[in-house]
């Protein structure tokens, strides 16, 4: 088995977006899904609950 890298060159697995709105938009990578081989993104959108 090898190891998983670590450091800066280590690709990034999620990111967190701001929309317009104030709410934030969270977006995972989950892995590929092995019958079709597509690549699977979890993603979930918090709304703002407290004022800027």
């Amino acid at each position: 088995m090898t190891k998983r890298k670590t450091g800066p060159e280590d690709r990034e697995r999620g990111r967190i977006e701001v929309l317009p709105s104030g709410s934030l938009r969270v977006v995972v990578y989950a892995g590929v899904d092995p019958l079709t081989g597509r690549r699977n993104y979890w993603d979930e959108t918090i709304p703002r609950t407290h004022p800027i």
